[in-house]
């Protein structure tokens, strides 16, 4: 069933573990990610980015929407439908229109001042419609940044504790994405966690902590981060890549072969997702 992102995450943080967040790019995935979700009893933040806008099957994006809320209520577990990286106001009250249940207002890129600005009107009206926020503070680079090897030494990049408190503060945002070195992409060399920077964050913070780029970061790595207060992970390349890489294998082999397609990216996403609801210790939390 439906249930807000604030609601999900309040659930993880009394019972110690994370909800897994994986984007969705067609309503196969959606389907497939959901199914796995509740053959492991886990709860599932389903995120959708604006970059796979354009793979809309149909001409109204509402349309679009109210298909995936309805799938949603088709199984016993929570779900939140959740706008990943929303960038701007407009595109923030756009999903709590379409009927969003979680929200995340990106502007980490901004100045302190204007990313409280801006998240603070998203808190506003999102809050208005029962719709829980995310927000983000300090910096989640791509692997071609180069910022998980960590080399800027005043770690500009990374999430300062007594800001992330201010922010939180000023903002009334209900959930927060957080910079320790993890990276969006596939990682150039070995991740390098700050998990100590976690630990004075999350003792600071009052709302559940976030993590984006969590592909590639390691299990043992996720594990700890969920133990020092990590609430919700962003999982996409793990399940995306092999799943494009193996559909290139069989259309080379057999062009017209769709069900082995289906069937590949279907196995491909249990696979991941049921590994990844192991080491979040969100199974059997639906």
């Amino acid at each position: 069933m439906l249930v807000t992102l604030a609601d999900i995450l309040k659930k993880a943080d009394k019972g110690n573990y994370a909800v897994v967040a994986p984007d969705y790019t067609t309503l196969h995935s959606v389907r497939y990610q959901l199914e796995v979700a509740e053959k492991y009893k886990a709860p599932l933040i389903l995120s959708y980015t604006k970059h796979i806008k354009s793979l809309c099957p149909t001409k109204s994006w509402d349309k679009w929407t109210r298909i995936i809320l309805d799938e949603c209520e088709q199984y016993d577990i929570d779900v939140c439908l959740h706008l990943d990286h929303g960038t701007t106001v407009e595109e923030c009250n756009e999903a709590v229109d379409s009927g969003f249940t979680g929200i995340m207002m990106d502007a980490s890129a901004k100045s302190f001042e204007e990313n409280v600005e801006l998240t603070s009107k998203v808190v506003e009206y999102a809050h208005k419609h029962n719709v829980s926020v995310e927000a983000e503070i300090g910096h989640v680079g791509t692997a071609v940044e180069g910022t998980y090897l960590m080399k800027d030494e005043a770690r500009a990049h990374l999430t300062q504790p007594e800001e992330a408190k201010r922010f939180v503060d000023l903002t009334k945002t209900d959930c927060l994405a957080v910079a320790i070195g993890t990276v969006h992409g596939e990682y150039k060399g070995e991740p390098h966690i700050d998990f100590e920077l976690l630990e004075m964050i999350d003792k600071l913070v009052s709302v559940p902590l976030v993590i984006h780029g969590g592909s590639g970061t390691g299990d043992d790595n996720i594990r700890k981060a969920v133990s020092l207060g990590i609430r919700k992970i962003n999982v996409f390349h793990d399940w995306i890549q092999p799943s494009q890489l193996k559909t290139a294998e069989i259309i080379a082999q057999t062009p017209k072969a769709l069900g082995k397609i289906a069937d590949a990216t279907r196995d491909i996403i249990y696979d991941v997702l049921g590994h990844w609801f192991d080491i979040t210790s969100s199974g059997n939390k639906g």
